[in-house]
């Protein structure tokens, strides 16, 4: 018996593609037979267990196919055509209308992503599905879906950000008496960076002139959208008090959050939202807009924003970063729910989900 993971896109820092990766790595552990297949494949990554998706081989009954669902992949006459036990991993799709005016392929992309996921309801081609998030579960029902859902979180192998942090981005910004506000994501039209730009105006003009907005996230395809945003930044005179990072590598990410003082998300769509469990990790005290999966991950920790308006975000922030007992218990929180998402928790419910399809 094998495990064989497929998707659309296997790339390096992506959530899905780590969580895919997570996964491979701990069938291994487990001593089955692992082997992961997409048509695109970051060349890194390529090795003898991860290939492009033409090499994939036959399956048998007794064989396992896990498809990760997050976006139009043009797959199902291949898993139609599958011998084998058939699971699907829903990480929800972003809706299409965010992407309409900056990226016409990211669009169809996800056009096609929920005409997938019509076909899959519609022709039952998947014999069980495990969701992320409650939120990617109750998506897949009110669709009709009608095969069993569980829900079981992201895997994330935290052991990895134990990893020593750039030491050029610390000795660059490190020794500032200034406060990072920091978001970590790609630059997308859901992930809404124009509202943190709005607020962090506020809170830079009016509350705290030594501060810094630093936008980590890859640009990739979304290049009209990060244009308008610097170009908003511009207009609000915040040029050189905003940061975007672009394409960084992981050690530089992990820089950032060692320097971060606030970790600020007003993305209107998630379907889980890795990051804020990185914030936790590094004990960044989390402000996030209460949308889609956010507040299912946050647990009653970190600080959700009810409304979007700025000068009200700015001075729920201000206030919080002004009382350092008060960030004391945000972190605290924060440190508590982290507990609920460790490796080993996630590794025992996801193999305890699965094993009645791991049984030859």
């Amino acid at each position: 018996m094998k495990i064989v993971q497929i998707l659309p896109c296997l790339a390096v820092g992506d959530a899905i593609g780590n969580d895919t990766l997570a996964l491979h790595k701990m069938f291994l552990e487990e001593n089955y037979i692992s082997e992961v297949y997409a048509p695109v494949i970051n060349k890194k990554l390529v090795n003898e267990q991860i290939h492009r998706l033409h090499k994939m081989p036959s399956l048998g009954p007794e064989d396992v196919c896990l498809f990760h669902s997050s976006t139009g992949s043009g797959m199902l006459d291949l898993i139609s055509s599958l011998r084998c036990k058939k699971i699907m991993i829903y990480h929800n799709i972003t809706p299409s209308h965010y992407f309409r005016d900056y990226s016409p392929l990211a669009e169809v992309g996800a056009l096609r992503g929920y005409q997938e996921v019509k076909k899959i309801i519609e022709s039952r081609l998947f014999d069980y599905c495990i969701a992320d998030s409650s939120l990617n579960r109750q998506c897949l029902l009110e669709m009709g879906f009608d095969s069993p859902i569980d829900v079981c979180p992201i895997m994330i192998p935290f052991e990895d950000y134990a990893a020593t942090p750039d030491p050029q981005t610390l000795r660059i910004y490190g020794d500032q008496q200034i406060v990072n506000w920091v978001f970590v994501g790609r630059i997308a039209p859901n992930k809404k960076q124009e509202d943190i730009i709005s607020a962090f105006y506020y809170y830079h003009n009016f509350m705290n002139p030594r501060s810094r907005l630093v936008l980590v996230g890859n640009p990739g395809g979304m290049e009209i959208y990060q244009h308008r945003l610097k170009d908003y930044a511009a207009e609000l005179g915040l040029t050189d008090s905003i940061i975007f990072t672009g394409h960084i590598r992981f050690n530089e990410i992990l820089a950032w959050y060692r320097l971060a003082d606030a970790f600020v998300c007003m993305s209107e769509h998630e379907g889980f939202c890795v990051p804020l469990l990185e914030a936790m990790y590094f004990n960044v005290p989390i402000f996030a807009y209460a949308s889609s999966a956010i507040p299912e991950t946050l647990g009653s920790s970190g600080v959700l924003l009810d409304s979007k308006d700025p000068v009200t975000c700015a001075k729920i922030i201000h206030q919080a970063l002004s009382h350092p007992d008060e960030i004391k218990k945000i972190v605290a929180g924060q440190t508590r729910r982290l507990k609920d998402f460790q490796y080993d928790s996630v590794k025992d419910r996801f193999l305890s989900l699965l094993r009645p399809y791991l049984q030859e």
